[in-house]
């Protein structure tokens, strides 16, 4: 043997399997660097003149510029204000088209939310077959077809067998649009892209109110559901011909059917679907009780449509800076303090009895409402894991059924007596809220909560 060491032979002999196994990836990995180099590939980031002017870096505000995100949030702004006019002039719609009472305004509303909380659920199947672009489509398409029933049904018989549907119809349509606004917004800018959701569905429906309100007063309360069933459909219209599909990529890696229940196996689901429930409550006794309140306290169906026009304005005019500020220091700080709010603008409600308080008033509880709804879907999107994003925004839609329900069985139960209290049960709803706020944060499954 030579002192210069092993010879050739002996050091083919002597090289190990994992030896080999280190060069090979060496020289791959050397192979993957140089065509980075030649074709400007970094991290995932094209660094070639084109996809540079096209591709703005990750969370600065031109990643909302999107066709994706532009068009859903225009269905969304004329759907919903189409939609939600009709839910403040939902008990008058019974009262004076139907021949019922608060009893029975209540009971459509216990319907319409009883489909959403339980057949709902479905939403999240479909949305794992067929995306949320086409859950959000069929969720459009419904309301629709119940609005159509409400202006040409000559009874209150058929307007119930339809109302479950229609909740299960609410339940695809805001399951797939929060989804959808979800999936095609960067992380870094979730607040800011659930803010202008929340500015764009509460302050089309007020702008749309005031014209709701006068058509309902001069030419009724059945042509008023067919202006609005039109918008709706224009609404459809927009997402089946202009609105792509989202990507792979953006959806995550695709969840089973099951993944609603197991999701509810986590500290953090759970305390959403308790504080998206508990806000709701006073949701439903305000839709239920408001417009009739007016009336009783000398207004017309034209109040109630200025009723609309306040609540969005208190609703929508901070959304867009509550969710920046909520991406810069947090949500749940921003969360407790609307749900404090939210709280004494329905004990207000029930002490106030004059015209001029109630729409006071009632901008300030639409400015909670349009906060909770800014925020808790940013916060289902942060506790959310990869492709679960869709299972969470199903759960808060049948959660915000729930407490719909709650509220209207609530104001049935207290109809006859004393039908202010039930704004108190509202606040309370807001109480519960407000006492599962620390949980609201991504842990590990099966984690004890905070102490």
């Amino acid at each position: 043997m030579s002192r210069g060491g092993p010879t050739a032979a002996n050091r083919s002999e002597s090289s190990s399997p994992d030896d080999c196994a280190r060069v090979a990836r060496l020289a791959a990995g050397y192979a993957v660097n140089r065509i980075e180099a030649t074709h400007g590939v970094r991290s995932g980031h094209s660094t070639t003149r084109s996809t540079c002017i096209s591709a703005p870096r990750p969370g600065g505000p031109r990643d909302l510029l999107n066709r994706q995100y532009v068009v859903v949030i225009a269905a969304m702004a004329i759907g919903v204000a189409g939609w939600l006019p009709v839910n403040n002039f939902l008990s008058l719609f019974v009262r004076d088209e139907l021949g019922g009472d608060m009893l029975g305004a209540a009971a459509l509303l216990i319907a319409i939310q009883g489909g959403t909380a339980t057949l709902g659920l479905a939403s999240g199947l479909w949305m794992h077959r067929f995306g949320s672009r086409w859950t959000y489509a069929l969720g459009l398409a419904g309301m629709t077809a119940f609005l159509v029933v409400m202006t040409v049904s000559a009874g209150a018989a058929a307007v119930l067998v339809a109302a479950p549907f229609l909740g299960v119809a609410l339940a695809l349509h805001w399951a797939g649009s929060q989804t959808y606004v979800l999936e095609v917004a960067p992380p870094a800018r979730r607040g800011l892209a659930t803010g202008i959701m929340s500015f764009a569905i509460i302050a089309a429906p007020g702008i749309a109110g005031i014209a709701f309100g006068q058509i309902a007063e001069s030419a009724g309360l059945r042509t008023m559901t067919g202006v609005a069933g039109a918008m709706i459909g224009v609404a459809l219209l927009l997402v089946a011909l202009f609105m792509p599909s989202t990507t792979r990529s953006q959806r995550g890696p695709s969840r089973s059917a099951g993944d609603v229940f197991h999701a509810l196996r986590t500290v953090p689901a759970l305390a959403m679907v308790a504080a998206r429930s508990g806000t709701t409550v006073s949701f439903g006794v305000v839709v239920l009780l408001t417009g009739p309140k007016l009336v009783a306290a000398g207004g017309d169906l034209r109040s109630v449509g200025l009723f609309t026009l306040v609540s969005a304005l208190g609703g929508a005019v901070a959304q867009i800076g509550i969710g920046r500020l909520s991406d810069a220091i947090g949500r749940t700080a921003i969360f407790a303090l609307s749900l404090v709010v939210g709280a004494g603008a329905a004990i207000g409600f029930a002490l106030a009895d004059d015209v001029v308080a109630l729409l006071t008033l009632s901008g300030v509880i639409y400015l909670a409402f349009g906060t909770h709804q800014t925020v808790l879907p940013a916060i289902a999107g942060d506790i959310s894991r990869p492709g679960q994003v869709g299972t969470m925004m199903t759960l808060q839609t049948c959660a915000f059924a729930l407490g719909m329900m709650f509220g209207a069985g609530a104001t049935a139960a207290l109809a006859s007596t004393a039908p202010d209290a039930a704004f108190y049960v509202g606040a309370g709803g807001m109480g519960v809220a407000l006492a599962v706020v620390p949980w609201l944060r991504p842990t590990p499954t099966g984690a004890s909560p905070p102490s």
